[in-house]
């Protein structure tokens, strides 16, 4: 009963209140907001902004690469110059160098990263391929 009693007295002495105001300037803080506060956008439209800013990135990337290459020698016979974008797949490599005929079958370029495990290690950038090089020495050229 003692016991009670003295809890009862802390438990009471701590209590206090707070006015609404109070809590939303506290809330505020924290960085919470009202719902009504928030722009929201739809599924289509984020995926329309991240595209956006996908394009404006491979454009730069396409702008410095440019710049670099104009500083440097002309191509050899047979050389092709392609340009591999920032955040491209190992699939989207494999579209880019058969568009520019570096390659004839994306299925075995992609064979070969995979059997290399090599995928996470392709890198952008602008790349000069020499005619007739085999599919191991363009992963190469792509990997170091």
């Amino acid at each position: 009963m003692l016991l009670a009693s003295l809890l009862i007295t802390f438990s009471q002495g701590n209590s206090y209140e707070i006015s609404n105001e109070e809590v939303e300037q506290r809330a505020r803080e924290l960085g919470m907001v009202y719902r009504d506060e928030v722009v929201a956008f739809s599924e289509q439209e984020e995926a329309q902004n991240q595209d956006q800013v996908q394009a404006q990135n491979q454009n730069q990337d396409q702008k410095e690469a440019l710049q670099e290459d104009e500083s440097g020698s002309d191509l050899k016979d047979g050389e092709l110059k392609v340009f591999i974008p920032r955040g491209s797949t190992s699939e989207d490599i494999a579209e880019i160098l058969k568009k520019n005929g570096v390659i004839d079958n994306t299925e075995k370029f992609l064979e070969v990263i995979a059997r290399k495990q090599l995928s996470s290690k392709l890198k952008a950038g602008m790349f000069v391929f020499p005619k007739g090089a085999n599919l191991d020495e363009l992963v190469t050229l792509l990997t170091d």
